[in-house]
């Protein structure tokens, strides 16, 4: 009988590199793996208080994870192309 034989299910969901990483992190201080770490965190969530506490913290404060698009250095060209207050296009011709 294999210890996975009662999780028949899989779930997946979007995610980048700092999310990976901070439940790898989280999983290694809780000694599970990834999968054992969200599942019972999951269990846990739902089977105590603490589940109510948070998800009802997270609504009323709209919590959301919102990575940062990471700075991109403008092209030159498109530097160019920029029109200040006190410019005006034809200045640029």
């Amino acid at each position: 009988m294999s210890r996975y034989e009662n999780f028949d299910k899989y779930i997946r969901f979007r995610c980048n590199d700092s999310i990976i990483k901070w439940v790898d992190q989280l999983a290694t201080a809780a000694e599970r793996t990834p999968s054992e770490f969200l599942r019972d965190l999951i269990f846990y969530l739902r089977m105590t208080p603490s589940g109510e506490i948070i998800t009802s913290y997270m609504a009323q404060e709209n919590v959301h994870y919102r990575p940062r698009r990471q700075f991109q250095e403008p092209e030159v060209k498109d530097l160019e192309k920029v029109v200040f207050p006190w410019e005006s296009p034809e200045d640029k011709v």
